[in-house]
């Protein structure tokens, strides 16, 4: 299994990858559990088909995601390999019974973001 190969500028903290499967391993390969989502059509409809979808593009691609999020790189590989437009879902912790998102969780998600520059 090859490492991805993103490129980043540390001034800019801006990440430029060669496809979203090469963003989610990164992702993966430092820890974080990723999951399909949703991505939009050329005319911005959602991927879903719900012509009234209220976030299109922003919805986990299967009803299983808590079960399907990893961040295992081979996994993930194999999982955008089927689905190469899926955008990528990003869980912050991994519970017994699924994800968490209390007040660590928070600051652990607003650190991820400034490392990507939002």
């Amino acid at each position: 299994m090859e490492t991805s190969n993103a490129k980043i500028n540390p001034s800019q903290t801006s990440f430029a990858f060669k496809s979203k499967a090469d963003a989610a391993v990164y992702w993966a390969e430092r820890g974080f559990f990723v999951f399909l989502v949703r991505h939009t059509t050329p005319d911005g409809a959602c991927s879903c088909g719900n012509a009234a979808c209220k976030s299109p593009g922003k919805h986990p691609l299967h009803t299983g995601w808590q079960e399907e999020a990893t961040n295992d790189p081979e996994r993930v590989a194999v999982m955008w390999e089927k689905h190469p437009n899926a955008n990528i879902g990003g869980a912050l912790e991994v519970r017994p019974h699924g994800f968490g998102c209390g007040q660590q969780e928070r600051k652990t998600r607003r650190q991820f973001l400034r490392q990507l520059g939002v």
